[in-house]
């Protein structure tokens, strides 16, 4: 790895601990943390989810491609948790890659969706990409994203572990040195 390296993208289904372990990378690097989904719901005054509802996937896509266009002009080095979704572009993921390493955390579906069930009512107010309920629906959307997560990451993490043992398997990886 080159140590130049001053952007990891993480990547991943919903529910794959991406902003959770995004800032426990970042502080363990000493790096700035990015959550684009936070960044999307600051600059429009909504969660994604009620965003996602009310505009419809194409327009979120939009709104998230400017975000993340947006984002990695940023100075300085960063980890940036993004949208689950954010792989349905392809203008998203060429500049994801071009702009850093980009990390995809694999979590198998089941784990997902016992992740989801214990958020709550609606998975955490995360809308239906299928017309079905967001647990119901892990399968068909993650068996349509794993291969473009798959083919968008410089590396793939298993990421149903510990927070600390996903992290330090990132900075492994990515051949990054600790902050602490």
């Amino acid at each position: 790895m080159s140590i130049a390296m001053t952007r990891v993208f993480l990547i991943g289904y919903r529910a794959s601990g991406k902003s959770t372990i995004g800032r426990s990378l970042a502080d363990s690097l000493g790096w700035s943390f990015c959550d684009t989904d936070i960044v999307l719901a600051k600059r429009h005054g909504q969660p994604p989810g009620e965003l996602l509802r009310s505009w419809g996937e194409p327009a979120f896509r939009d709104a998230e491609s400017d975000v993340l266009e947006e984002v990695v002009t940023r100075s300085g080095r960063w980890v940036f948790a993004t949208g689950g979704g954010i792989i349905e572009r392809e203008s998203n993921v060429v500049l994801m890659r071009a702009c850093g390493r980009v990390v995809y955390l694999d979590v198998p579906g089941p784990v997902l969706q016992e992740r989801l069930l214990q958020v709550g009512p609606e998975a955490g107010g995360r809308p239906s990409l299928t017309g079905r309920g967001p647990v119901d629906e892990v399968p068909e959307v993650l068996a349509r994203r794993h291969p473009i997560y798959g083919k968008t990451a410089h590396v793939r993490v298993k990421a149903n572990r510990t927070v600390g043992r996903v992290r330090d398997t990132i900075l492994r990886e990515l051949d990054v040195e600790s902050a602490k």
